[in-house]
């Protein structure tokens, strides 16, 4: 374990350049058993000192989802991150030349009729190989579109699931369907206390594109998604960067501690 931390740590010059050129083959369907998560992982921490990296964008048939849900589908930011996000990696389409990531937008694109149901991700995903999946704001109910999701691989998902500050109520539900949850510690007491009576507003969080960037890179960095083990809390702060704290989410009923639930202040 002190050599995979060493690695993390370490800068990536020529490392990253390599990963890049063989970015979108680590995209698969099955999980690769040989080595974990963690024993694959040579992570640029970007969090303090920018590094200029090699643009990677390559057509491909494998696509990490982004999920833009409450507080970060606004056009501003959905236009400016994928804008971001196009040149390195191109942005997924049907033509010849479709890129890695695809972007769906809550409630635009989920919507039947005229009510919006977030349980068309399945739809909306059906037939495509992902590499990754990553929800900001997710909306009530995610967690069991998700759930549907982890039913098709008989709860054996090949594909990690970040969740970045979901608005989904059922605690249970999110930590059994991600990955890992960062959630902020004024969602986290609205979530765990519910004392605010009006409707919770979700406020963007600063720093949210490195989040995203650094979820990216993890993700084709790894087959496979990320265990919930003693170095979970390790690869989750280096994913949110050093600007923020990171805790874990204590459940105000029973004060369990949550093995997947992070808080950051």
């Amino acid at each position: 374990m002190k050599n995979i931390r060493t690695q993390l740590f370490t800068f990536i010059t020529a490392g990253t350049i390599i990963a890049a050129a063989g970015i979108f083959t680590g995209c698969s369907k099955k999980p690769n058993t040989d080595r974990t998560a963690a024993d694959r992982l040579t992570v640029t921490d970007n969090s303090q000192t920018p590094i200029e990296r090699k643009e990677s964008w390559h057509s491909t048939n494998k696509k990490i989802a982004i999920v833009f849900g409450y507080g970060y589908n606004t056009e501003e930011f959905v236009k400016g991150t994928m804008s971001r996000l196009e040149k390195k990696y191109g942005i997924a389409d049907e033509t010849a030349e479709s890129g890695l990531i695809l972007p769906l937008i809550f409630p635009d694109d989920f919507k039947v009729g005229g009510t919006t149901r977030i349980s068309r991700l399945n739809s909306k995903i059906d037939g495509i190989e992902l590499c990754g999946l990553i929800t900001l704001g997710a909306p009530e109910n995610t967690n069991k579109a998700i759930g549907a999701l982890q039913e098709d691989y008989s709860n054996n998902m090949p594909y990690p699931v970040y969740t970045f500050f979901p608005q989904d109520d059922d605690i249970v539900g999110i930590q059994a369907t991600s990955d890992f949850i960062v959630d902020k510690s004024t969602s986290a007491d609205k979530l765990e206390e519910d004392k605010l009576e009006e409707e919770y507003e979700q406020t963007m969080v600063e720093g949210i594109d490195q989040m995203i960037d650094r979820s990216i890179e993890y993700m084709l960095l790894t087959d496979s998604p990320l265990p919930s083990d003693k170095d979970l809390e390790y690869h989750v702060k280096k994913i949110v960067g050093e600007h923020y704290k990171l805790k874990r989410y204590i459940d105000a009923e029973t004060g369990l501690q949550s093995v997947n639930h992070f808080i950051i202040d």
